[in-house]
């Protein structure tokens, strides 16, 4: 599991780099949209069963905050049920406990929103900036919340 952790490094530093490159060639007024797994997109290291410091793992979303700051905005999505698919693979998911971030946010019985981190108010903002835990099961992870993602999705 360790090279499995180490190659990860490797894509998410690789992945920063090609982004970096196309917002190169795009210029000072170019814009890029990025449709990727929050677990690549997040700009705060990402905490996994295989992670090889307590800290967790950079992943390509740490590397551009690093590159481009506030120019860079993160947008988390949270998913509380469904299936996933990738490459004509798919399944479900596992559903959301109250041990996930997902779990919290489902019971608010809000269906669908966006929430922005920036200007959340500073108790919600409070409590996002502490470690918690996104999705179930395998594809469980850690990350503190509030630093990672600019938006969240729901």
């Amino acid at each position: 599991m360790t090279f499995f952790s180490e190659a990860t490094d490797i894509r998410d530093r690789l992945q920063a780099d090609n982004l970096s490159w196309i917002v190169d060639r795009e210029g000072p007024a170019g814009k890029i949209l990025v449709f990727a797994s929050r677990y690549h997109l997040s700009a705060e290291p990402v905490k996994t069963s295989i992670s090889r410091s307590g800290s967790g793992n950079a992943v390509a979303g740490t590397y551009l905050r690093r590159r481009f700051g506030n120019r860079l905005v993160t947008i988390g999505n949270l998913i509380g049920k469904g299936k996933w698919g990738c490459s004509g693979a798919s399944g479900p998911l596992d559903p959301a406990t109250p041990h996930s971030i997902e779990g919290v946010v489902g019971e608010l019985g809000v269906p669908l929103f966006l929430l922005d981190l920036r200007t959340a108010p500073a108790g919600v903002a409070a409590g996002l900036d502490r470690e918690h835990q996104l999705g179930e099961g395998s594809g469980a992870f850690n990350l503190v919340l509030g630093r990672a993602f600019d938006v969240l999705f729901y």
